[in-house]
């Protein structure tokens, strides 16, 4: 049960017809130059991206060159566990269709993309939330949750995520509401598991779980207790260590009929 994740650049995805320095302010563009020269080196390609993909390629190279990763292991190691097991699993898939992929993409093409919001708020966060990004690793790293609740600013890449389903043929084609969608299909899967199992194990990014409005707040809303894992007392687990596996995910549980 997972959230939509960043859209991945591709060369289908650029706009060959248009430099960085063209489409950029230029103390915009000034800023993206010493940025790339530090992360990206004398890639060329970049530099005719639009905006958006190309800020998604300067943060992910950010994130390797501080040796961080992107993606987390966390739902790869929960889903291989529970097959191993014989586990069941409730799925949360939200499939969209697009019926002309071909008209689509030309068509985005050629569609203006408000994109400069999440390509200043990327340039922002490498400019002077390097430190924030290490500490927010750290901190999940170690499930030091404090630390994760004082750092959890927001993301640029809910600008850019923003910015694409803002379009109007994006609009038209069924991603206008993408996230209200992804969310509803999570929340039903949670609720099925969380009345047909005892115990149910779901992984979500931390920004879901940590955010006002996010998955967890939405299932506090609708009248289940979500408590952190700081705020178990010790004698709520046995000495086997119940319930402790998985110590930085909160737990959901079920409200009284």
């Amino acid at each position: 049960m997972r959230s939509p994740s960043r859209p991945r650049p591709s060369a289908s995805a650029t706009t060959p017809a248009a430099d960085a320095g063209d489409v950029l302010p230029p103390d915009t563009y000034a800023r993206w130059i010493e940025q790339k020269g530090r992360y990206l080196g004398r890639d060329r390609k970049v530099e005719r991206w639009r905006p958006i993909f190309a800020a998604q390629k300067l943060h992910e190279a950010a994130v390797e060159a501080n040796a961080m990763a992107r993606l987390s292991p966390v739902s790869t190691l929960v889903k291989d566990t529970a097959q191993a097991r014989g586990l069941p699993r409730v799925e949360s898939t939200l499939k969209i269709t697009i019926d002309d992929p071909r008209d689509a993409m030309r068509e985005f093409k050629a569609t203006e993309v408000e994109d400069l919001a999440c390509f200043e708020a990327t340039l922002q966060r490498l400019e002077s939330d390097i430190g924030l990004l290490r500490g927010r690793a750290n901190a999940w790293a170690t499930g030091d949750l404090d630390i994760l609740r004082e750092l959890s600013g927001a993301d640029p890449g809910s600008a850019c995520i923003q910015a694409l389903l803002g379009t109007g043929m994006l609009a038209r084609r069924g991603f206008d509401d993408l996230e209200a969608r992804v969310h509803a299909s999570w929340l039903a899967a949670a609720e099925q598991a969380l009345v047909e199992y005892p115990v149910t194990v779901g992984a979500i990014p931390m920004s879901e779980a940590l955010r006002p409005g996010g998955l967890l707040a939405q299932l506090a809303a609708r009248g289940y207790t979500v408590r952190a894992p700081d705020e178990f007392e010790d004698d709520e687990y046995d000495d086997a260590g119940a319930g402790v596996e998985v110590s930085t995910a909160a737990t959901a549980e079920h409200p009284a009929d």
